[in-house]
């Protein structure tokens, strides 16, 4: 079937979700749909199925970019409330919302993320919170928070089956990323499952990710397991707390790195259970050399990390006494 609308970015087949991939050519199976463009610079929908498609009653594509979108106002709550298939985010929270509660919501199926918060200017969103709520099968990030958030509540929320699309590239679960996020709490969250099963890409597909943020943020009593990447990754971040987590079934289990140079500084990580990684039980390193002295003063204290692929690895300035520690 030839599609003139603008790319949907999420279809759904009689109520069940086909997931984007970038190049046709990558539609090989599962439920997978993908473009190719023909002569006429229009785009023919190309879609993997085991039966005969004439047999479908119903195809759905997004429109709409957002099932939500707030800006800017302040104290409001979104309480039970389902949104499903929206083109880019579920729901969308931008410039400078403060006390902002998201409390019981259900947000899938949308092309890139259940939720996101993101600031076009450097005006402050506080004190925010997502708590008791469910984001699952999005193309990029279950839960994204950016740009300018402090103080922020992420709470007993299920997330799995995300970062699922090949268009995103360093998705996860759970997304922090920017300087800007500071003195957030990550608590008794299950996140698992993303990235997995259709192949994302780019490093997509941790559990919990901060990602070169601000100082003040904790992690603490969440389950992660059986995600693509790491289950708990805080990378070129400072004074990240991260305690009485568990971390199973990933690639690597919980981890502190810098890169590019830059620092991840006075770290602490207490009192959690990693096993059954594949790779890394625990970890602290640089990805790089990129100078010396960028990974001081972490504390990696009664931790129990056991039949991983290694249980403990530190180097690149990680190690005690190391060339560049």
């Amino acid at each position: 079937k030839t599609i003139t609308i603008a790319d949907p970015m999420a279809l759904l087949i009689d109520g069940t979700a086909y997931y984007y991939r970038k190049y046709y050519s990558r539609v090989y199976g599962g439920e997978l749909w993908g473009y190719e463009v023909i002569a006429d610079s229009t785009k023919k929908l190309v879609l993997y199925s085991t039966s005969d498609p004439s047999g479908f009653s119903s195809i759905e594509l997004s429109s709409r970019d957002y099932g939500i979108v707030e800006t800017g106002q302040d104290y409001l709550t979104f309480k039970n409330i389902v949104v499903k298939g929206a083109r880019v985010h579920g729901i969308a929270i931008h410039d400078g919302t403060d006390y902002v509660i998201i409390d019981t919501v259900n947000c899938s199926y949308c092309g890139y993320s259940g939720i996101a918060h993101g600031n076009s200017g450097a005006v402050m969103g506080y004190s925010g919170q997502v708590i008791n709520s469910t984001f699952t099968y999005n193309g990029g990030n279950g839960i994204a928070i950016s740009d300018y958030a402090d103080g922020w509540l992420i709470r007993n929320n299920l997330v799995h089956h995300n970062c699922i699309s090949d268009y995103l590239d360093y998705s996860a679960g759970i997304k922090f990323s920017n300087y800007w996020v500071t003195n957030t709490i990550v608590e008794h969250n299950v996140s698992h499952s993303n990235g997995t099963g259709l192949a994302a890409k780019g490093g997509s597909g941790s559990g919990i990710w901060f990602d070169f943020c601000g100082d003040g943020n904790i992690i603490r009593y969440n389950e992660c397991y059986s995600n693509s990447e790491y289950g708990i990754f805080s990378e070129v971040t400072d004074y990240t707390e991260i305690y009485y987590n568990v971390s199973w079934g990933n690639v690597q289990g919980i981890s502190i790195q810098a890169r590019n140079g830059e620092t991840a500084t006075y770290c602490k990580m207490y009192n959690n259970v990693s096993y059954g990684n594949s790779a890394y039980g625990i970890s602290v390193y640089a990805q790089d050399t990129g100078g010396s002295n960028k990974l001081v003063n972490n504390e990696i204290k009664n931790n129990i990390s056991t039949g991983n692929g290694n249980n403990l690895v530190a180097y690149n300035g990680g190690e005690n006494d190391g060339t560049q520690g």
